[in-house]
């Protein structure tokens, strides 16, 4: 957003004083317009004093006095430099504004940019360019080259075409049969499978002894002769 700032002075030596002074401190000159009568007529005067920002409010007694020698000072800033509006305000108070009543001389508007070579990009790689440079066309990137990324042949059925299973081109037997599958893998009047490489059973339907141990339960140690507790004197 911008601040417009707008002061009625004497004549237009005062009003280009104030306009120099606010250009030294900062201010942007294109942000600073004074405007005389410069012998235009009453018509004239209010679309230039409308153009330079003057509040509708102000154009006829502004008008109207500038017509008989007076000058407008128009100053339009914004956040840039910090506290610009402020410095705008104390600079135009250095010389005797003149007063009108039931006018607005300070508002804030929406400032168009204006274009100038500040605007204009001088490293762009288009800027030595004649003619214009037209967009490209939207579409698929691949149709700027030429590229089908698609095709509309009928698919297959099947990728494999036959009977025949892939297998077959390299291993003769079929992976998979169709014959019965056995009730069980080992039938019970069928021969242990260990009778095929060991002739001994593995086993045995003999009773178990009651004791692992022959004799009469005695211990391991008497069985052989081990004393195991050593009496001394």
């Amino acid at each position: 957003m911008t601040t417009a700032i707008t002061r009625l002075y004497a004549d237009a030596d005062t009003a280009g004083d104030i306009a120099r002074q606010l250009t030294r401190e900062g201010i942007k000159p294109g942000a600073v317009t004074v405007v005389t009568a410069d012998g235009r007529k009453r018509a004239a005067l209010v679309e230039a004093l409308k153009t330079a920002g003057v509040h509708e409010s102000a154009v006829a007694g502004y008008a109207e006095r500038l017509a008989g020698g007076a000058a407008a000072l128009v100053a339009k800033v914004s956040h840039k430099p910090l506290g610009a509006a402020k410095l705008v305000r104390t600079i135009a108070a250095r010389a005797d504004a003149v007063a009108l009543e039931n006018v607005t001389e300070e508002f804030t508007c929406e400032e168009k940019t204006k274009m100038t070579t500040d605007n204009i990009m001088k490293d762009h790689r288009h800027i030595f360019l004649n003619a214009p440079v037209k967009a490209e066309p939207a579409g698929e990137f691949s149709a700027r080259f030429g590229w089908p990324l698609l095709q509309d042949t009928p698919r297959k059925k099947n990728v494999y075409e036959g009977d025949n299973f892939m297998s077959a081109s390299f291993w003769p037997t079929p992976l998979v049969k169709d014959t019965p599958r056995k009730d069980n893998l080992c039938p019970r009047d069928a021969a242990p499978k260990s009778a095929a490489f060991w002739k001994a059973p593995l086993l045995k339907d003999s009773p178990r002894q009651s004791n692992v141990i022959p004799g009469d339960f005695l211990p391991f140690s008497q069985t052989f002769g081990f004393a195991t507790i050593s009496r001394r004197p």
